[in-house]
């Protein structure tokens, strides 16, 4: 379950039409700077998350969660359109102060809720898209969470929220040691058969400390040269032991067309920035539906 601002979304299979590409190479573990410019398209495109991984892909322009990185973060972009991603509602107050410092002609502050390497995951298909289509972050965003695929291995799921579980699981979670199979995209719950699939593509993973797949045997599903590590961060998962990992069912540059290819849109009637979702990123205000062009700020 992903929640994006106001509006629930349920995550969904969907028609699979998408054809494979290679996995870009670019996502491969490595160095990078803290702050940098992003190509997409034919300009770079400044979305910045608030509070991201450090270790996140590459692609992703991760940001500590304070003022005063924030502010040192917009610098490159000069006078350009700013996107601030948030996770939790501390973070989307930092970016909507950004916005009162910088302008709502300037700043855009998008909210989503969802596990950890799906929002970073997310957060690497939003810098697919061309910098004049920033305003339709929001309807790319629940695209992108809607072709993700998130998997858990867990060592106990007595407090797990969200996916049913049956009494016997809840049972013998109390004698380790025991791990389960979690799909929270299909909302399934086994026992752990050993092996984690992490087929798709941009695939993203996060553990605890003592991970319950020990690293580099059969189950561990995190291949260093293809997959991103965010390596021991807080996921919020209520288990002594845990490995979540966040795959795309298809490549984001093909989810972000067929978004931007939508021929209804909505306009703000503040800014009249052309969005996906059903109030202005800029603005905060709620859009009307349209399905005929018109004059103003393209998106």
């Amino acid at each position: 379950m992903v929640i994006l601002e106001s509006q629930l979304f349920i995550v969904r299979h969907g028609s699979r039409d998408f054809s494979r590409d290679i996995l870009p190479s670019v996502l491969s573990q490595g160095a990078k700077a803290r702050i940098h410019r992003v190509q997409g398209g034919d300009t770079a495109v400044a979305v910045i998350g608030i509070g991201a991984p450090e270790t996140s892909p590459v692609t992703v322009n991760d940001v500590s969660p304070n003022l005063d990185a924030l502010t040192e973060a917009i610098q490159p972009y000069g006078d350009e359109e700013l996107l601030f991603v948030s996770r939790t509602a501390e973070h989307r107050r930092l970016g909507r102060a950004m916005r009162l410092l910088y302008g709502a002609e300037r700043v855009a502050v998008l909210h989503v809720e969802a596990p950890v390497t799906a929002w970073t995951l997310m957060l690497h298909g939003l810098s697919v898209l061309p910098q004049d289509r920033l305003a339709a972050a929001g309807g790319a965003a629940t695209a992108l969470l809607e072709w993700t695929r998130t998997r858990l291995v867990l060592s106990s799921v007595a407090r797990l929220d969200g996916v049913q579980t049956t009494f016997k699981q809840h049972l013998i979670s109390m004698w380790p040691p025991k791990r389960f199979a979690v799909d929270l995209l299909d909302s399934t719950v086994e026992e752990f058969s050993g092996t984690l699939p992490l087929d798709g593509y941009v695939p993203i993973a996060a553990h605890s400390k003592k991970a319950p797949v020990k690293p580099e045997t059969p189950g561990w599903p995190i291949d260093p040269g293809a997959a991103t590590d965010l390596g021991t961060i807080d996921c919020g998962w209520k288990a002594g032991r845990w490995l979540e990992t966040s795959t795309l069912m298809y490549p984001p540059e093909q989810i972000i067309e067929r978004v931007l290819g939508q021929p209804a849109f909505h306009r703000c009637p503040s800014c009249n920035r052309q969005a996906t979702a059903d109030h202005c990123l800029f603005c905060e205000l709620p859009v009307a539906e349209s399905t005929l062009p018109s004059e103003g700020v393209p998106a």
